[in-house]
C-alpha cells in the first residue's frame, strides 16, 4: 500500500522442499489476497506463480470457490 502498487505477484511459498500443505497454502494465499483487493482500491491485480500442474490446479480449483455464489 505505501509503495501504492497496482499489481503484485508471488509464488505458492514453502510448498516445495519446505512441504508446507499445498491446500492450506493456497487456502491462506486466497483468502489474504481477496482481503487486500477489498480494501486497497489501488491494488487491481494478484498474479499466483504456480510451479507445476498440480499447484495450479489447486489454485484453480480455490479460486472458483471463492468466486461461487
Amino acid at each position: 500500500r505505501e509503495q501504492g502498487f497496482r499489481t503484485i505477484a508471488f509464488p505458492a511459498i514453502s510448498c516445495g522442499v519446505y512441504r508446507f500443505p499445498m491446500e492450506e497454502a493456497v487456502k491462506i494465499a486466497v483468502r489474504e489476497a481477496q482481503t487486500e483487493l477489498k480494501s486497497n482500491d489501488k491494488l487491481e491485480k494478484v498474479t499466483f506463480a504456480c510451479s507445476g500442474d498440480d499447484v495450479y490446479d489447486t489454485y484453480r480449483a480455490h479460486l472458483r470457490a471463492a468466486t461461487a455464489g
